[in-house]
């Protein structure tokens, strides 16, 4: 289980990399994101003996949903309504894409071959290609 709470960890930490410089912006977000959603869906995927590459794909897709709601939502902050143009952007896609990369990165890190998770097939699935 620590491998897969590394993994939690280093696979934002990999995937930020695309934002570059600005990657000290969404490193923080991601990380966020991640323990608050990916965390708990990992302990129930866990206890259910259901941990699949699609899965976390699910979740990746998840947890890059609530960072579309939290920028849709950031106009509150500031006493204005909320902006819902923003939830058409084009970038959300690219979150979205992201989230799910992260999520794919953090299986293959953590939860693929690991031996605490032997309910897990260990060859590599080939519907992931």
């Amino acid at each position: 289980m620590r491998r897969a709470l590394i993994a939690l960890v280093l696979a934002p930490l990999l995937v930020s990399g695309v934002f570059g410089i600005f990657a000290l912006v969404a490193l923080p977000f991601m990380l966020i994101i991640s323990f608050a959603v990916g965390l708990p869906a990992l302990l129930l995927m866990k206890r259910i003996q259901h941990l699949s590459w699609w899965t976390a794909l699910l979740v990746g897709a998840c947890c890059a949903f609530c960072f579309i709601m939290l920028n849709t939502l950031t106009p509150l902050t500031y006493g204005m309504p909320p902006n819902f143009d923003r939830m058409l952007d084009s970038n959300d896609v690219t979150f979205l894409g992201l989230g799910m990369l992260t999520a794919f990165v953090f299986w293959w890190m953590g939860i693929f071959r690991n031996a605490a998770f032997p309910f897990v097939d260990r060859r590599f699935p080939l519907t992931a290609v």
